[in-house]
């Protein structure tokens, strides 16, 4: 297909992967927050380019010394482009806005990779003649690192809205009611560079590598019974809207190794938590592989009253919060950044 002759803009929102007891198995979709990719034709023969980053957190994919050619953004538009246009006059520029911090827990790099192939959908005119199946293909190439593909929990709930559980060779979005959360993200341990992460598998590999044999087996048994039982309690809550049950569900700590993996790499976890808790959230879970924790509360009301609480309770920190309700749509065409800035800034102080 040739590409449109106008400038387009793609919004692909935040998502909360690792939901539930899961690892890499089930995420859904946040409202409000995410990155937008724009894309301008350059009236060169076909070529494809990201050409510039903008947006608060512009600086800090400039830190990391990846650039332009090698940026997630262009991974996703060269494989669309290469798969999907045909010889044109008409090339693209593309330009990401970066509105999602880096290493937050809260799908930033899929967001990226959704919103570029959406735009370049959108500027190829197949966004409604493709198949989701190679929606989702085009999507995860840029998050393709040591021949597999990573974070399809965050990719699919920030593509398409809602609930999705990931397979290895399906995905199935899991239907449920609404429900509203609180997400924190303490921007001083962001920043940290003394924070390191501990990844669930180095943790396995522990337990398993550990003396104790017999204890081993037992724990991963154990987990293997408690992430059976509660994926069928959590499909049923959220299909029925039982949202105290949900919170209760991703609050879990007892068998539940992700937790303990997780836990080590974001300090006062446990305070932090628990005094959620303490202030109505229904439950309360590490996003992803954090530092961002979410909060599952009874409505948009008690979600700013906790909000509130949480805020003046720690104001040493620096605290990031955002209150979302279950985002359905996902990734979507806008017309204007200005207008998609000020719908959105009140429920949340990322920018």
């Amino acid at each position: 297909m040739a590409p449109q002759s106008k400038t387009l803009y793609a919004f692909a929102p935040a998502s909360v992967g690792n939901f539930g007891p899961f690892y890499d198995v089930a995420g859904f979709c946040l409202k409000h927050l995410g990155d937008i990719v724009e894309a301008r034709p350059n009236g060169s023969i076909n070529d494809v380019r990201l050409v510039k980053i903008t947006g608060p957190y512009a600086d800090e994919l400039d830190a990391t010394g990846i650039s332009l050619e090698e940026n997630n953004v262009q991974k996703v538009a060269n494989w669309i482009w290469g798969r999907y246009s045909t010889h044109s006059s008409q090339g693209i520029d593309l330009i990401l806005h970066k509105y999602l911090p880096l290493k937050s827990g809260l799908g930033s790099s899929s967001a990226s990779c959704v919103a570029a192939a959406k735009c370049m959908l959108l500027a190829l005119d197949l966004d409604n003649s493709l198949s989701d199946e190679a929606k989702v293909d085009a999507a995860m190439q840029g998050e393709l690192r040591n021949n597999e593909f990573e974070h399809l929990d965050n990719i699919l709930p920030s593509l398409f809205g809602g609930v999705w559980s990931i397979g290895e060779e399906n995905f199935h979005r899991i239907r449920s009611q609404e429900f509203t959360v609180v997400a924190f993200l303490d921007e001083t341990d962001r920043r940290s560079t003394h924070i390191q992460r501990m990844l669930v598998k180095d943790h396995l590999r522990q337990l398993i590598d550990s003396k104790n044999t017999d204890n081993a087996i037992e724990k991963l048994l154990g987990y293997h019974r408690f992430i059976s039982h509660s994926s069928m309690l959590l499909i049923k809550a959220l299909n029925e809207g039982d949202i105290k049950t949900v919170g209760e569900l991703v609050s879990a700590e007892r068998g539940n190794l992700l937790f303990e993996a997780r836990q080590k790499s974001i300090p006062r976890l446990g305070l932090i938590k628990q005094t959620i808790m303490e202030n109505g959230a229904y439950g309360c879970a590490i996003s992803g592989s954090g530092p961002a924790i979410f909060a599952i509360t009874d409505g948009k009301d008690a979600a700013k009253s906790l909000r509130d609480n949480i805020v003046k309770i720690f104001s040493e920190r620096n605290l990031k919060w955002l209150i979302s309700s279950l985002n359905e749509s996902g990734s979507e065409a806008i017309q204007n950044i200005d207008i998609w800035f000020q719908q959105n800034c009140e429920n949340h102080n990322f920018w």
